[in-house]
């Protein structure tokens, strides 16, 4: 018979693994389809399967809201992907290996399970879980950043009310701070910076003492070098001065995989802080280039020196580890680099990590980061203009 008919399926809730006992089964009475829906690749692709008696609620059986109309989740929201499905692709574990096929969660850039379409899209948004999307459609079996298809329902938020209580759709949360898309990172256009006028510029400071800079590339991020943190390790140990004043102690600390040390590469680190900065005038994140990146010819920049007693002669000034190259490019300031060696007199020149180079680097670890694009050049005219 078709597949629609209630009577050949049961609902299962509240179990870890499938075929293990537990759990609380309840036979189906009524299923709807969209009425919209006649293959995946035409969208619409959702049912609704009603049970005969509620299931009890408590602490391994719950409810997601949903969302409504335009729900505003903000850049960055993590969202994980669950279901039953199968961890093996012909005969061979799944990227994430030894996990069960049992309610998993995936995600990281991984695919869902095989045989899991229907599994919810559940993102964290303004302090509840909010069900984003449908599992429709997944090449293969957790493979890393392969192509996903997902039925949104913000977009089904009116069919959706057709059929569930008013209860299941809470009020969205406050609209996010200003993004990306708002021009976050770039604020207004200023002069060189001066000292602590640097609103991007991060102190870092571990056991009591100022040990490198670093640049804010998100409310809670900064990027600095690796080579500051070997033998200190513990991210919590670390606290990061902004303005002089406002301090955060760090949460998770992520050294590039490939680093070796200071002058050989890849001398970069990602330092999560606990708690988000509130940015403004004062305090905002230096915008990060894509790796296609391409400074106008002139473009001037600026790095901030300070008494480095790391120098072998004595106290001298020159850059701290980590410290940001920042560069003026129309308006809006990038960061080209991070201090990683040299400035010390007899030295030779100060040497910077190519921030450019890891752009796919930094995205992997955090999508909160404030990439940029240089605006074009007002005195050029388009073609045909």
């Amino acid at each position: 018979g078709s597949r629609a008919e209630p009577g050949a399926w049961t609902a299962v809730a509240g179990r870890l693994r499938l075929h293990e006992p537990g759990g609380q089964e309840r036979r189906v009475a009524e299923v709807v389809v969209h009425e919209d829906y006649r293959q995946v690749e035409g969208g619409h692709d959702l049912a609704l399967a009603r049970l005969e008696t509620p299931v009890v609620l408590g602490p391994r059986v719950g409810t997601i809201c949903l969302p409504q109309p335009r729900y505003p989740f903000a850049f960055g929201t993590p969202c994980w992907l669950t279901g039953w499905g199968n961890v093996a692709e012909n005969g061979e574990p799944g990227a994430t290996g030894g996990l069960p096929g049992a309610t998993s969660g995936w995600g990281g850039g991984l695919l869902p399970p095989q045989a899991d379409s229907g599994g919810p899209l559940s993102c964290f948004s303004g302090g509840r879980w909010v069900q984003a999307g449908v599992l429709s459609f997944a090449v293969g079996c957790g493979r890393p950043n392969g192509p996903v298809l997902a039925t949104g329902l913000a977009a089904h938020a009116g069919w959706l009310r057709g059929h569930v209580p008013p209860a299941a759709f809470p009020p969205p949360p406050p609209p996010p701070p200003p993004g990306l898309e708002d021009g976050k990172c770039m604020g207004e256009s200023f002069g060189p910076p001066r000292g602590s006028g640097w609103p991007w510029y991060v102190s870092l400071g571990f056991g009591g003492r100022h040990r490198c800079g670093g640049a804010l590339v998100a409310e809670s991020w900064v990027l600095t070098a690796a080579h500051c943190f070997i033998g200190r390790q513990a991210a919590e140990a670390w606290q990061a001065t902004v303005m002089g004043s406002e301090t955060r102690a760090g949460a998770r600390l992520t050294l590039h995989g490939a680093y070796i040390g200071p002058g050989r590469g890849r001398d970069l680190a990602l330092l999560r802080l606990q708690g988000v900065l509130g940015s403004g005038p004062a305090l905002r994140p230096l915008c990060l280039p894509y790796r296609n990146h391409r400074r106008p010819p002139g473009t001037r920049c600026w790095a901030l020196l300070g008494p480095k007693s790391e120098c072998p002669y004595g106290v001298a000034y020159g850059l701290d580890p980590g410290s940001p190259l920042a560069c003026e490019e129309r308006g809006i300031w990038f960061l080209a680099g991070t201090a990683t060696g040299g400035g010390c007199p007899g030295e030779g020149p100060p040497l910077f990590t190519a921030v450019p180079l890891y752009e796919r680097w930094i995205t992997g670890i955090t999508r909160e980061a404030y990439f940029a694009e240089t605006p074009p050049d007002p005195k050029e005219r388009p073609v045909g203009g």
